[in-house]
């Protein structure tokens, strides 16, 4: 098949036909996504022991990109949590991992997982996934969603616990300093999931399948 622009920059094949309505649409659905995507990704810049700032950066810049260069109209763009393996920390170093240098590491890695990406994109790895079954799926989203919650334990009772550490240990180390959690910031805790549950239960129905 013969070279066209459109695979270099496949957004040329919609930007022409963008009209007013469009714009008010995505502009809706960018505020909407907003309210998740912002806070969601400052969450997860603490849990890769990085300042909140970069969750923003990471929610903001990969977002555009992804808009002009994505493959689905439908899917949110957002940093993924992770951390730098321990065998790259530095010895002597307690809590969050915020140096420069861990920081020049987390964006080492991110280079590297976005290389990866793109050489994954070119060669039209994707396909893969139909051959991915859907309790694979299943079990790394609820894995991943099993250790997000873990993650935000430690604030909800406002404790501080080693960072690093296998479930295991910092579980233990967690059921072992209870009675030192925080009220106040338990009480606005378990306040705000309430909150959410009750939205969730008694508002307005979402959008059918």
């Amino acid at each position: 098949m013969p070279f066209q622009l459109t695979d270099l920059f496949p957004f040329l094949s919609w930007v022409r036909r963008y009209r007013r309505p469009h714009f008010r649409a995505d502009l809706f659905a960018g505020l909407t996504v907003a309210v998740v995507a912002l806070p969601q990704s400052m969450a997860y810049a603490l849990i890769a022991g990085l300042p909140v700032q970069y969750g923003l950066y990471a929610s903001i810049v990969p977002t555009l990109i992804a808009c002009l260069w994505g493959s689905s109209a439908h899917l949110i763009n957002r940093p993924h949590h992770g951390r730098i393996p321990g065998g790259l920390q530095f010895p002597g170093q307690s809590g969050p991992q915020r140096t420069p240098a861990y920081i020049e590491l987390a964006f080492g890695l991110a280079g590297f997982a976005g290389l990866i990406q793109i050489v994954m994109g070119a060669a039209r790895l994707g396909n893969l996934l139909d051959f991915v079954s859907r309790s694979v799926l299943l079990g790394f989203t609820a894995g991943a969603a099993v250790l997000i919650a873990f993650k935000q334990l430690p604030g909800l009772f406002g404790l501080t616990v080693p960072q690093g550490g296998h479930f295991i240990v910092t579980l233990g180390h967690l059921l072992g300093h209870l009675h030192q959690s925080h009220l106040i910031t338990l009480a606005l805790g378990v306040l705000t999931m309430a909150v959410i549950l009750a939205v969730k239960k008694f508002g307005p129905p979402g959008p059918g399948p």
